[in-house]
């Protein structure tokens, strides 16, 4: 059975709060402000409207009449990916410790769908304090121009553009080490999931330095392009079993 209420009204303006409280619309912000310059009766009225009306100021006009803005913006690749759902974690969780307020646009799509530069524009029109873009498809220039207009930091990825702030994982050190871990546990020929720069940043790096780090080891490297989630029927049979390969490195640990 699908019951589906009457919706109350939504638009309630400031304008409805003075009216409902007998006083002026300048008098609903002072109380809004938390102005001392409004008596406590006519503040007592303007409370008593706010909580009969369900009025909720906007955030945004709030910030531009105190001349402080909390809200910050976040951009983040699919989040069912574990790196990218611990990432947002701590996050969430420092921005809360720091008494910001996030605005979050989750990549959701295949990156070739989906238009991560119109959710970077989103944030932008919410006059948002500055953005933090942690996904490793939106190309640089387009991080770039918006930019030039407020603080963004690219997180999570090696960021070939020196003018944008970056904090990134040391994918080079990362793909040594995962080649000499491997060579350690004594395998000498591997298959390799790997990715379309354009994919990833990140880990087309950290594949590309694993290559490079395994062949100077005298290893044997099967590298299988995944941009596009073949079959995996079809690397069984066509890579792993066609060859001598004892390890294969799956692009994060949910492929694994």
């Amino acid at each position: 059975v699908l019951r589906i209420p009457q919706m109350a009204r939504s638009n309630i303006t400031i304008y409805d709060v003075a009216a409902r409280a007998g006083v002026s619309k300048s008098t609903v912000s002072r109380v809004l402000q938390n102005d001392d310059r409004v008596s406590d009766r006519a503040r007592k009225a303007v409370e008593t409207a706010i909580q009969e009306l369900n009025y909720v100021p906007a955030a945004s006009a709030r910030g531009l009449r105190s001349g402080e803005n909390t809200s910050v913006g976040l951009l983040i690749r699919n989040i069912c990916t574990p790196i990218y759902a611990q990432l947002n974690h701590h996050l969430q969780n420092q921005f809360l410790r720091l008494g910001r307020h996030v605005i979050q646009e989750s990549v959701v799509g295949p990156y070739r769908e989906f238009n991560e530069e119109r959710l970077l524009q989103n944030l932008v029109s919410l006059r948002v304090k500055g953005i933090i873009v942690a996904s490793g498809t939106i190309p640089s220039e387009a991080v770039a121009n918006y930019a030039k207009r407020l603080p963004i930091m690219v997180v999570g990825r090696p960021e070939p553009n020196e003018t944008l702030h970056n904090v990134a994982y040391a994918q080079e050190a990362h793909g040594q080490m995962m080649a000499e871990h491997l060579y350690s546990m004594g395998h000498r020929e591997i298959v390799i999931e790997t990715v379309e720069v354009e994919y990833s940043i990140g880990s087309w790096a950290r594949n590309d330095a694993l290559i490079r780090h395994a062949e100077k080891l005298g290893m044997t490297t099967h590298p299988v392009d995944v941009t596009h989630d073949p079959d995996y029927s079809d690397i069984l049979n066509r890579v792993i079993r066609g060859s001598d390969s004892t390890a294969v490195v799956a692009l994060h640990d949910k492929r694994a």
